[in-house]
């Protein structure tokens, strides 16, 4: 995903089949007609869409009849490009997590770039980190969607950085598994039990759980 500051606009057609998908998902399934969020810096911040509190949107191939577990990016290493901006991102991704800047320095992780080596590996105090979870801290809740196959995830903002926070301090973090680069680091976390998919006729619900229309307005509805 583009992060940097300008690109945010750039990289919105990437992430624009997601937020379409999204916001017909929104309009048909929970009655709520949000507005896309256009400002660079805001996006930044608070995500994609708003309706009275903020979603980011992530477009991701998503399927639960392939994977048991969603990928969530945490932060990536941008050491190489030195940017000046970037100089907080370690502390601002430990204050996300609710840890101090050493506890997530402590943090061990799995290099995918080196399977078979010794492992794992303490984050050290990483000098440039773009904080991957920034838009996702600042939003009520964050939604997957995969335009390809229809499928839709909302998460709550205290569940999605409560489960990332537990998956981080037990070891999970790993380098290279997303689909960006080699430098960003993320970890798995169980697959929304609040989800849809579009079908050629209809949207299905294929998750569980009483009243999720009702769940997933709420959300909307609460302030991070």
């Amino acid at each position: 995903m583009t992060s940097r500051k300008e690109g945010y606009r750039r990289g919105r057609p990437k992430e624009q089949g997601g937020i379409d998908l999204v916001m017909l998902c929104c309009r048909e399934v929970l009655g709520l007609d949000p507005d896309p969020i256009e400002s660079a810096e805001e996006n930044r911040l608070c995500g994609d869409l708003r309706v009275h509190g903020s979603a980011e949107v992530k477009r991701q191939p998503i399927d639960p009849c392939r994977y048991r577990r969603n990928y969530v990016e945490v932060l990536e290493d941008t050491s190489a490009g030195r940017r000046a901006y970037h100089r907080d991102g370690l502390s601002v991704t430990a204050s996300i997590l609710s840890l101090s800047v050493g506890e997530f320095a402590d943090c061990e992780y799995t290099d995918r770039r080196c399977l078979g080596r010794s492992g794992p590996y303490r984050l050290g105090h990483l000098e440039y980190v773009s904080a991957s979870m920034r838009s996702m801290a600042g939003s009520s809740l964050t939604i997957y969607a995969n335009p390809e196959n229809g499928f839709v995830f909302f998460y709550s903002r205290s569940f999605l950085l409560g489960t990332v926070r537990n998956e981080v301090l037990q070891g999970s973090l790993t380098r290279g598994m997303g689909q960006a680069n080699d430098d960003t680091f993320g970890v798995l976390v169980p697959n929304s039990n609040a989800r849809w998919q579009q079908t050629d006729d209809a949207w299905v619900f294929r998750g569980s759980g009483s009243a999720p229309v009702d769940r997933i307005r709420k959300m909307f509805s609460e302030e991070p």
